[in-house]
């Protein structure tokens, strides 16, 4: 987005061993801020504030002008030849749900979504244009053959109720997917967790592929079952 790059100011400061960045992006309704931590000795950042912290910071979010760019994929082509006959690429690409869940912090991600679902719909709606936009051009591109899409495991147990599944995933990765398909690429759902009730919604999208699939007690299904189940639908 040309806009948020031309009005991004950033900050940054060392206390101790920890090393702080402050991130600024004026709005036509205001500002956004949030604050990141990173320590010496761990590979790790820390969000301490996160971008949206109140409803008047989602007005100021949706403000912010779909100024949408072009993606260069010519990194993904250098990878591609180097990679030749020993493998498949795969790229990652976040959902809407993904993108709007994280704006949050976790807490305030989950109270959202479930008590003013129409209100942080309107924030996967705006992160939906986005991501169809730069899907599509890297398609256009050539770009594949393997797609990741990460973020539904945010509208599984215990995080959201699975009825919740639809309309925070199913409605958009339903899209993304099936544009990949008409490319003739691969589309592969992320989800960790408890994903045993989200599987017939995930096979339903037209996924080709899922992972992780986690034992109990991180996950709620064992890899049999969903193969009994989902193997002839589904790479595992």
């Amino acid at each position: 987005n040309r806009y948020i790059k031309e009005h991004t100011y950033i900050e940054q400061w060392e206390e101790g061993k920890s090393f702080y960045t402050r991130t600024t992006i004026i709005t036509p309704k205001g500002d956004l801020t949030k604050l990141d931590r990173k320590d010496e000795w761990l590979n790790t950042v820390w969000h301490i504030e996160h971008l949206i912290k109140s409803d008047e910071d989602i007005d100021r979010y949706l403000s912010i002008p779909d100024d949408l760019q072009p993606v260069d994929t010519t990194r993904l082509k250098e990878q591609d030849e180097q990679l030749g006959e020993k493998g498949i690429l795969l790229i990652s690409i976040e959902d809407p749900l993904c993108i709007a869940a994280e704006l949050f912090e976790f807490g305030d991600f989950t109270v959202k979504a479930f008590t003013d679902k129409e209100m942080f719909m309107k924030i996967m709606d705006k992160a939906f244009e986005q991501q169809m936009f730069f899907l599509e051009d890297m398609l256009q591109k050539g770009a594949g053959p393997l797609f990741r899409i990460v973020g539904p495991e945010y509208a599984t147990p215990p995080f959201l109720p699975i009825q919740y599944f639809h309309d925070l995933v199913c409605r958009y990765d339903s899209k993304m997917i099936s544009i990949i398909h008409d490319y003739g690429q691969y589309a592969r759902i992320h989800c960790h967790g408890r994903i045993k009730d989200a599987l017939p919604h995930i096979a339903e999208m037209g996924a080709d592929a899922i992972d992780p699939v986690e034992a109990p007690p991180s996950g709620d299904i064992m890899l049999s079952d969903v193969k009994m189940l989902y193997g002839d639908k589904l790479c595992l």
